[in-house]
């Protein structure tokens, strides 16, 4: 008798903590590793945080903790997705979506919600975000441009880069991005590309060994041991 009322307790136990994750609304990743996904949707309610880094991320900064975390990483695979959310900064918002481990260094917390669905609170007022896409058109009439683009991996500054044409007049729009063309492979190495239309003649780095061709019109700054770091490229219109 003793044995099936301590059976019977536990039974009562796990269905009690199966249903207040359900009620909290919450499905975490299963302890054993075996995978990284959660089985069920989950919807956290919390407060939309905006890390600035070499590697910008946005945070849900929940209002209570979800499967042992205080912020989750709200990630997206469409970046007017990631601009969209970005704007929510500060809102107080509810997100609903998978739960998964962060198993790449693409990601800056040990949880994510990969491509939830955002419902911000009606008190919420969306701020502007300055658009850098890399796919905006160039000045007309160009021939070519010089980009230099500086990292800081060690310190988690955020990239930062200027352009200038090949006679030293600066170029402010649209922005560096749009002529870089930056990447960052692990958040570590720096690649850089020439706009659309535009061809690498030649580039150089600080310091100097740093940098080559990863691919072709690609070049790559290994930049994870380094600290402050520059690498410039120059175009050529095709």
């Amino acid at each position: 008798m003793r044995v099936c009322l301590l059976r019977d307790f536990a039974v009562y136990l796990a269905i009690s903590f199966l249903m207040l994750l359900t009620a909290s609304g919450q499905s975490c990743p299963a302890a054993d590793g075996k995978n990284p996904d959660a089985a069920a949707s989950s919807t956290l309610d919390g407060t939309v945080r905006i890390h600035d880094g070499t590697r910008p991320w946005i945070g849900l900064a929940l209002a209570k903790p979800a499967c042992g975390i205080k912020e989750i990483e709200l990630a997206f695979g469409k970046r007017e997705d990631w601009i969209q959310t970005k704007s929510l900064q500060g809102c107080h918002v509810t997100a609903t979506g998978i739960i998964s481990e962060s198993m790449t260094v693409y990601y800056s917390a040990e949880l994510n919600l990969f491509n939830p669905v955002i419902v911000p609170d009606p008190s919420c007022k969306p701020k502007p975000v300055k658009s850098n896409s890399i796919d905006s058109a160039l000045p007309e009439g160009l021939l070519s441009y010089r980009a230099t683009v500086y990292i800081d991996v060690s310190h988690n500054l955020p990239l930062d880069g200027k352009v200038w044409t090949l006679s030293g007049a600066a170029l402010i729009s649209p922005s560096w991005q749009a002529y870089a063309q930056p990447s960052l492979n692990g958040e570590k190495d720096l690649d850089l590309q020439c706009h659309e239309g535009f061809t690498l003649q030649n580039f150089s780095s600080d310091p100097s060994n740093a940098a080559a061709i990863f691919a072709p019109g690609i070049v790559r700054l290994q930049s994870s041991e380094l600290g402050p770091s520059r690498l410039s490229i120059v175009c050529k219109k095709n």
